[in-house]
């Protein structure tokens, strides 16, 4: 028996896989596990998303307390200080 593919047949069954964005890295999860998104309105798979494991969440919260200052460094800038942060995004 001879099986015959094509790159278009192959491609239409290959669904997507996202990674996630740790520490400003795209990165596969370290358990190399997904989890499968389902259309709602037709019940298929549509891509994969990794499924984060504890180490990548511990990963993650340690690049998130590097990427922004002390919660102490806010509270003692004054009000002043917060009042022109926080008009730049409004």
């Amino acid at each position: 028996m001879s099986l015959s593919f094509t790159k278009e047949k192959v491609l239409e069954n290959v669904k997507p896989s996202y990674q996630m964005l740790i520490g400003g890295e795209w990165v596969d999860s370290r358990s190399r596990r997904t989890i499968p998104t389902v259309s709602p309105a037709t019940a298929e798979v549509i891509s994969y998303l990794q499924m984060a494991s504890k180490e990548d969440v511990d990963l993650a919260v340690k690049a998130a307390c590097e990427a922004f200052p002390p919660l102490e460094q806010h509270v003692s800038a004054g009000t002043s200080a917060r009042v022109a942060v926080d008009s730049r995004f409004t």
